[in-house]
């Protein structure tokens, strides 16, 4: 939103999969990392190879390459890189996937699958988060209703910036 992309745009569909692979493929990274020290997940070593050939696949697919899958009948959705707008989202989920396999081919994963969403609920307040989902925004100003009563208003601040990058100056945003 604050880049001023459209939810339902090739764009934003494309910057949210590069940002999904980055994250999805740094906790791999991370899972691999935590493997060295501490050991791979029980029974990594029966499923190691077709734990790499997923993660492979994995780094394939946040490449936008649609050759080079392994034991796959049905290719993946190509979120290619040409149409992600921000420069990052180009090159670093490659780089995080690349640094997940190997990794993983030298350690193994601690973790046998990882999930990554953003910040939620209650969570996406503290860490200051200007939504509490993942979906996109339904209103400017919200009302979360508290656990142990009362409201807490909720201001989304992304709405200047998005502006901003759609061209809008101040004195037009004021209005």
């Amino acid at each position: 939103m604050a880049s001023g992309y459209s939810y339902d745009s090739d764009e934003g569909r494309a910057f949210c999969a590069a940002m999904s692979a980055l994250m999805t493929g740094v906790s791999y990274a991370t899972s691999a990392e935590m493997a060295g020290e501490l050991g791979a997940f029980p029974r990594h070593g029966e499923n190691a190879e077709e734990m790499l050939r997923v993660m492979r696949n994995h780094r394939q697919a946040a490449v936008g390459g649609q050759d080079n899958y392994e034991g796959l009948s049905i290719i993946p959705w190509r979120s290619t890189t040409s149409t992600c707008p921000k420069r990052p989202g180009r090159s670093m989920p490659s780089a995080a996937w690349d640094l997940a396999v190997e990794l993983g081919d030298k350690n193994g994963y601690r973790n046998a699958q990882a999930t990554v969403v953003a910040p939620t609920g209650t969570i996406g307040l503290v860490m200051d988060c200007d939504t509490t989902g993942i979906e996109p925004d339904f209103a400017l100003v919200k009302f979360k209703k508290l656990a142990g009563g009362g409201y807490f208003k909720i201001i989304n601040r992304t709405v200047p910036a998005a502006l901003k990058n759609l061209g809008y100056d101040e004195s037009r945003s004021n209005r």
